[in-house]
Protein backbone atom coordinates (compact mmCIF):
# COMPACT_ATOMS: atom_id res chain seq x y z
CA UNK A 1 0.00 0.00 0.00
CA UNK A 2 1.11 3.76 -0.93
CA UNK A 3 2.12 5.80 1.60
CA UNK A 4 -0.57 8.06 0.10
CA UNK A 5 -3.59 5.47 0.73
CA UNK A 6 -2.45 4.29 3.78
CA UNK A 7 -2.36 7.83 5.55
CA UNK A 8 -5.60 8.17 4.24
CA UNK A 9 -6.67 4.91 6.04
CA UNK A 10 -4.79 6.17 9.64
CA UNK A 11 -6.78 9.49 8.69
CA UNK A 12 -10.30 7.20 8.80
CA UNK A 13 -9.36 5.28 11.46
CA UNK A 14 -8.81 8.31 13.90
CA UNK A 15 -11.70 9.81 12.97
CA UNK A 16 -14.00 6.11 13.92
CA UNK A 17 -12.23 6.21 16.78
CA UNK A 18 -14.64 6.39 20.17
CA UNK A 19 -11.58 6.93 22.56
CA UNK A 20 -8.46 9.09 23.05
CA UNK A 21 -7.22 6.02 23.98
CA UNK A 22 -8.04 4.26 21.13
CA UNK A 23 -6.65 7.40 19.07
CA UNK A 24 -3.27 6.54 21.21
CA UNK A 25 -3.17 2.96 20.06
CA UNK A 26 -4.40 3.91 16.73
CA UNK A 27 -1.21 6.35 16.36
CA UNK A 28 1.04 4.33 18.27
CA UNK A 29 0.54 1.72 15.70
CA UNK A 30 1.66 3.51 12.62
CA UNK A 31 4.59 5.07 14.15
CA UNK A 32 5.89 1.85 15.28
CA UNK A 33 5.26 0.77 11.52
CA UNK A 34 6.71 3.94 10.06
CA UNK A 35 9.74 3.44 11.59
CA UNK A 36 10.46 0.08 10.71
CA UNK A 37 10.09 0.68 6.75
CA UNK A 38 11.37 4.25 6.99
CA UNK A 39 15.05 4.26 7.34
CA UNK A 40 16.12 7.77 7.91
CA UNK A 41 14.81 10.63 9.80
CA UNK A 42 14.21 12.98 6.56
CA UNK A 43 11.67 10.12 5.28
CA UNK A 44 9.66 9.17 8.84
CA UNK A 45 9.43 13.02 9.29
CA UNK A 46 7.94 13.11 5.74
CA UNK A 47 5.59 10.53 6.06
CA UNK A 48 4.44 12.04 9.30
CA UNK A 49 4.03 14.94 7.56
CA UNK A 50 1.60 13.26 5.24
CA UNK A 51 -0.34 11.44 8.06
CA UNK A 52 -0.63 14.84 9.67
CA UNK A 53 -2.38 16.55 6.96
CA UNK A 54 -4.87 13.35 6.22
CA UNK A 55 -6.18 13.89 9.73
CA UNK A 56 -6.96 17.54 9.19
CA UNK A 57 -8.74 17.41 6.06
CA UNK A 58 -10.79 14.37 7.52
CA UNK A 59 -11.80 17.36 10.20
CA UNK A 60 -11.15 14.95 13.38
CA UNK A 61 -12.23 17.06 16.81
CA UNK A 62 -9.55 18.89 18.21
CA UNK A 63 -8.21 16.38 21.43
CA UNK A 64 -7.59 13.78 19.02
CA UNK A 65 -5.79 16.11 16.53
CA UNK A 66 -3.67 17.18 19.68
CA UNK A 67 -2.97 13.52 19.83
CA UNK A 68 -2.25 13.19 16.78
CA UNK A 69 0.39 15.75 16.54
CA UNK A 70 2.03 14.92 19.93
CA UNK A 71 2.68 11.48 18.53
CA UNK A 72 3.96 12.11 14.73
CA UNK A 73 6.44 13.97 15.33
CA UNK A 74 10.51 13.32 15.21
CA UNK A 75 12.73 13.97 18.07
CA UNK A 76 14.84 17.09 18.25
CA UNK A 77 17.68 15.13 17.33
CA UNK A 78 16.14 13.56 14.37
CA UNK A 79 14.81 17.47 13.28
CA UNK A 80 18.87 18.76 13.49
CA UNK A 81 19.84 15.76 11.42
CA UNK A 82 17.15 16.41 9.25
CA UNK A 83 18.38 20.22 8.63
CA UNK A 84 22.20 19.48 8.31
CA UNK A 85 21.42 16.56 5.45
CA UNK A 86 19.47 19.54 4.41
CA UNK A 87 22.59 22.26 4.23
CA UNK A 88 24.56 19.66 2.76
CA UNK A 89 22.50 19.13 -0.52
CA UNK A 90 22.24 22.98 -0.63
CA UNK A 91 25.84 23.20 -1.19
CA UNK A 92 26.02 20.38 -3.23
CA UNK A 93 23.52 21.74 -5.29
CA UNK A 94 25.27 25.23 -5.12
CA UNK A 95 28.40 23.98 -6.56
CA UNK A 96 26.90 22.37 -9.68
CA UNK A 97 26.15 25.23 -12.45
CA UNK A 98 24.78 23.97 -15.86
CA UNK A 99 24.23 25.49 -18.93
CA UNK A 100 21.28 26.22 -20.63
CA UNK A 101 22.40 24.73 -23.89
CA UNK A 102 19.23 26.87 -26.44
CA UNK A 103 17.81 29.73 -25.34
CA UNK A 104 15.35 29.79 -27.77
CA UNK A 105 14.86 26.18 -27.70
CA UNK A 106 13.60 26.10 -24.33
CA UNK A 107 11.07 29.10 -25.20
CA UNK A 108 9.85 27.61 -27.64
CA UNK A 109 9.24 23.76 -26.02
CA UNK A 110 7.67 25.55 -22.97
CA UNK A 111 5.39 27.07 -25.52
CA UNK A 112 4.89 23.94 -27.54
CA UNK A 113 3.71 22.46 -24.66
CA UNK A 114 1.23 24.34 -23.63
CA UNK A 115 -0.68 23.07 -26.59
CA UNK A 116 0.07 19.14 -25.93
CA UNK A 117 -2.84 16.13 -25.36
CA UNK A 118 -1.40 15.24 -22.42
CA UNK A 119 -1.96 17.45 -19.24
CA UNK A 120 1.29 16.59 -17.95
CA UNK A 121 3.21 17.69 -20.55
CA UNK A 122 0.72 21.32 -20.16
CA UNK A 123 1.62 21.18 -16.48
CA UNK A 124 5.40 21.51 -17.47
CA UNK A 125 4.95 24.02 -20.17
CA UNK A 126 3.45 26.16 -17.62
CA UNK A 127 6.28 25.63 -15.04
CA UNK A 128 9.12 26.13 -17.51
CA UNK A 129 7.40 29.62 -19.01
CA UNK A 130 6.56 30.60 -15.10
CA UNK A 131 8.49 29.10 -12.53
CA UNK A 132 5.74 28.12 -10.58
CA UNK A 133 5.32 24.70 -8.69
CA UNK A 134 2.99 21.60 -9.86
CA UNK A 135 0.68 22.14 -6.92
CA UNK A 136 0.52 25.41 -7.18
CA UNK A 137 -0.46 25.20 -11.01
CA UNK A 138 -2.71 22.41 -10.47
CA UNK A 139 -3.99 23.23 -7.13
CA UNK A 140 -3.43 26.48 -5.33
CA UNK A 141 -2.51 28.57 -7.91
CA UNK A 142 -4.80 31.12 -10.50
CA UNK A 143 -2.49 33.99 -12.95
CA UNK A 144 -4.70 37.40 -13.67
CA UNK A 145 -3.16 39.89 -16.25
CA UNK A 146 -0.92 42.65 -14.41
CA UNK A 147 -2.58 46.46 -15.27
CA UNK A 148 1.17 48.05 -14.75
CA UNK A 149 3.10 45.63 -17.31
CA UNK A 150 0.60 43.26 -19.35
CA UNK A 151 2.94 42.13 -21.79
CA UNK A 152 5.70 40.98 -19.59
CA UNK A 153 3.70 39.79 -16.62
CA UNK A 154 0.87 38.07 -14.99
CA UNK A 155 -0.06 38.39 -11.06
CA UNK A 156 0.20 35.14 -9.15
CA UNK A 157 -2.10 34.30 -6.12
CA UNK A 158 -1.46 30.61 -4.56
CA UNK A 159 1.95 30.58 -3.55
CA UNK A 160 2.03 27.40 -1.04
CA UNK A 161 5.48 27.90 0.67
CA UNK A 162 5.39 30.91 2.54
CA UNK A 163 7.26 29.61 5.59
CA UNK A 164 5.11 30.47 7.94
CA UNK A 165 3.87 33.70 7.15
CA UNK A 166 0.44 32.14 6.59
CA UNK A 167 -1.55 32.93 2.77
CA UNK A 168 0.44 34.83 0.47
CA UNK A 169 -1.44 37.82 -1.24
CA UNK A 170 -0.97 38.02 -5.43
CA UNK A 171 2.30 39.26 -6.58
CA UNK A 172 3.22 40.08 -10.09
CA UNK A 173 5.70 37.77 -12.27
CA UNK A 174 7.83 37.77 -15.39
CA UNK A 175 6.71 34.99 -17.75
CA UNK A 176 8.47 33.81 -20.51
CA UNK A 177 5.82 34.30 -23.28
CA UNK A 178 2.45 35.99 -23.89
CA UNK A 179 1.04 36.58 -20.83
CA UNK A 180 -2.74 35.91 -21.81
CA UNK A 181 -1.84 32.29 -23.46
CA UNK A 182 -0.54 31.68 -20.20
CA UNK A 183 -3.82 32.84 -18.31
CA UNK A 184 -6.22 31.03 -20.83
CA UNK A 185 -4.15 27.52 -21.01
CA UNK A 186 -4.29 27.31 -17.35
CA UNK A 187 -7.31 28.23 -16.91
CA UNK A 188 -8.39 25.37 -19.06
CA UNK A 189 -6.30 23.25 -17.00
CA UNK A 190 -7.69 23.95 -13.79
CA UNK A 191 -11.56 23.46 -15.41
CA UNK A 192 -10.35 19.78 -16.68
CA UNK A 193 -8.46 18.73 -13.72
CA UNK A 194 -10.97 20.88 -11.30
CA UNK A 195 -10.70 17.14 -8.95
CA UNK A 196 -7.08 18.72 -7.58
CA UNK A 197 -8.43 22.48 -7.41
CA UNK A 198 -9.00 24.11 -3.92
CA UNK A 199 -9.98 27.52 -3.26
CA UNK A 200 -6.83 29.61 -2.17
CA UNK A 201 -8.21 32.50 -0.60
CA UNK A 202 -11.31 30.20 1.36
CA UNK A 203 -10.01 26.97 1.90
CA UNK A 204 -7.91 26.37 5.25
CA UNK A 205 -4.72 25.66 4.96
CA UNK A 206 -4.82 21.83 6.11
CA UNK A 207 -6.89 20.96 2.92
CA UNK A 208 -4.97 23.09 0.08
CA UNK A 209 -2.22 20.93 0.92
CA UNK A 210 -3.93 17.60 1.06
CA UNK A 211 -5.33 18.60 -2.65
CA UNK A 212 -1.94 19.78 -3.55
CA UNK A 213 -0.10 16.82 -2.46
CA UNK A 214 -2.77 14.40 -4.07
CA UNK A 215 -1.88 16.67 -7.53
CA UNK A 216 2.04 16.15 -6.86
CA UNK A 217 1.41 12.03 -6.47
CA UNK A 218 -0.72 12.12 -9.43
CA UNK A 219 1.65 13.63 -11.77
CA UNK A 220 5.26 13.55 -10.07
CA UNK A 221 6.20 9.87 -11.63
CA UNK A 222 5.08 11.15 -14.95
CA UNK A 223 6.62 14.49 -14.93
CA UNK A 224 9.70 13.49 -13.82
CA UNK A 225 10.11 11.25 -17.31
CA UNK A 226 9.32 13.47 -19.82
CA UNK A 227 10.98 16.40 -18.42
CA UNK A 228 14.39 14.73 -19.13
CA UNK A 229 13.12 13.97 -23.03
CA UNK A 230 11.77 17.40 -23.56
CA UNK A 231 15.35 19.28 -22.31
CA UNK A 232 17.37 16.74 -24.52
CA UNK A 233 19.83 19.00 -26.39
CA UNK A 234 18.44 22.14 -24.66
CA UNK A 235 20.12 21.33 -21.26
CA UNK A 236 23.13 20.31 -20.10
CA UNK A 237 23.16 16.79 -18.70
CA UNK A 238 19.63 16.60 -19.46
CA UNK A 239 18.91 13.16 -18.22
CA UNK A 240 18.95 14.15 -14.65
CA UNK A 241 17.11 16.93 -15.09
CA UNK A 242 13.65 16.89 -12.91
CA UNK A 243 10.54 19.22 -12.93
CA UNK A 244 12.12 21.02 -9.65
CA UNK A 245 15.03 22.19 -12.00
CA UNK A 246 12.90 24.31 -14.47
CA UNK A 247 12.06 26.85 -11.63
CA UNK A 248 15.75 27.50 -11.44
CA UNK A 249 16.27 27.01 -15.36
CA UNK A 250 12.97 29.99 -15.41
CA UNK A 251 14.78 32.14 -12.70
CA UNK A 252 17.75 32.19 -14.78
CA UNK A 253 16.01 33.01 -17.80
CA UNK A 254 13.86 35.63 -16.48
CA UNK A 255 17.10 37.44 -15.30
CA UNK A 256 18.88 36.78 -18.50
CA UNK A 257 15.88 38.60 -20.48
CA UNK A 258 15.56 41.40 -18.11
CA UNK A 259 19.09 42.36 -17.97
CA UNK A 260 19.66 42.05 -21.87
CA UNK A 261 22.57 39.43 -21.72
CA UNK A 262 21.53 38.14 -24.78
CA UNK A 263 25.12 36.75 -26.08
CA UNK A 264 26.18 34.72 -23.15
CA UNK A 265 25.53 31.40 -22.22
CA UNK A 266 23.25 31.32 -19.34
CA UNK A 267 23.25 28.60 -16.49
CA UNK A 268 21.36 27.24 -13.87
CA UNK A 269 22.52 25.43 -10.57
CA UNK A 270 20.91 21.83 -9.76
Amino acid sequence: MSLFLRAEQFARAVADAKSLEAVRKIVAREVAYVRKVRSTSSSVSTAFTRYRNAVRAAGVPSEAMDVVLKGLRVSSEETAAIRRRGAQVAAKHQRKARAILDVDAYVAKGEALLSAPSYVDRVLGLEMLTGRRTAEILTSGTFSPDPSRPETHVLFFGQLKTKGRGKAPAFSIPVLTDPERIISVHARLCAEKAAYRADYANDDMAHIQWQAMRAHNAVSKDAGERVKRHMNGILEKAEITTPHDLRRVYAALAYYFAADRSGKQPVFTA
